[in-house]
Parts: structure tokens; sequence; C-alpha cells
């Protein structure tokens, strides 16, 4: 008899330079692990990791950022998120997205595919639930920036901290996690 999980979409946000990359990669191996402890002779698609970083990396790993095609950067995402759901695979998905709208698409994804969505919001932004952020937020941006491997100018990764909205587990959304930064 063949067990059948249900695929979940793993959606990680937050802003430029928290380490949503990083993150990505350590949850497909701890997937991998998990999923090949649980039925170590079973088939298993590896999760997939898409971003729309990928778009504007080119083959020899340079990442050249054009913003004139961010919206067709996303198009791609999403069609490849979609395809990797296709295929029975789950997908972990890494973009800023810190607004509702620029994650809604993906959650309805996962919601017509008849998979789970779990969503990672960095543990650094978890002190901005009441709008306010503590004195120490220069010294968080500072690092983040340090951290970024795309060039995000200090000012967007700031603009990413003061629009982020966090999101909550409901009918679409399974769980919302924290994920660790690093830099508390």
């Amino acid at each position: 008899m063949e067990v059948s999980q249900p695929q979940t979409v793993y959606l990680i946000r937050g802003p430029s330079g928290c380490g949503k990359s990083t993150f990505a990669k350590e949850l497909r191996a701890d997937i991998i692990a998990e999923e090949t402890s649980l039925f170590p002779n079973a088939p298993y698609i590896t999760p997939q990791i898409i971003s729309a970083d990928d778009f504007f990396t080119t083959k020899d790993g340079k990442y050249v950022f054009n913003p004139r095609l961010l919206s067709r950067a996303h198009t791609e995402t999403t069609t490849n998120a979609m395809s990797a759901l296709k295929m029975g695979g789950d997908v972990i998905i890494a973009n800023t997205f810190t607004n509702y709208w620029e994650v809604s698409p993906y959650i309805w994804m996962a919601q017509l595919a008849g998979a789970d969505c779990i969503v990672y919001e960095p543990d650094i932004l978890e002190e901005l639930k009441d709008g306010t952020w503590a004195g120490l937020d220069i010294l968080y941006l500072k690092e983040m920036h340090a951290r970024c491997t795309h060039g995000v100018p200090i000012e967007t990764i700031e603009n990413h901290v003061a629009n982020f909205l966090h999101l909550e587990e409901g009918k679409l959304i399974s769980k919302v996690k924290h994920f660790n930064t690093g830099l508390l």
C-alpha cells in the first residue's frame, strides 16, 4: 500500500539580507531528512527552491537585476512553482513578499493545488508586530545590507522592514513560523 503525503508550499519572506535563501536550503535539507527517515524505501521528489532572484541570475551565476523585468520574474516564479506542484513535489519559495498582494498568488496557488501553505517570517521582524521597532534597528539594517548578496540599497531594505505586513494562520495559511536570521 502506498502512502501519499500532502504537498506543501513553503513561503519564506522578509527583507533583503535577512537570510531567506540560506534558510530555504536548510529547510529543504530538513524536509529531505524527515521524509527519508519516515519513508526510507519510498520514492521521493526533492522540494524545489524557487525565487524571483533566479530570473535575474545568469547561467554563470552573476546577478543582474532589471526593475523593468520584475513583473516577468514573478510570473516565471509562479509558473515554476505551479509546475513543481504539478509534478508532485513540495515547493519552497523565497522572496521579500512584504505585502499581502505580493504573496497572495502563492497562497491561492497552494489552495487550488490542495497543498498546505506554511509561511516563514524572519525572527528579526517579530518586534515589528506592534508597528514599531526597537532602537537597534539601524544596526540590524546595516547588518542585513552587509549580508545582502545582490547589492540592494539600504534604503530599500529599510522600506521592506517599514512596510512588512505579518500574516496570520487561517483558512488559507496552515502555519506561520519564524526562522532564525542569526541577527538576534
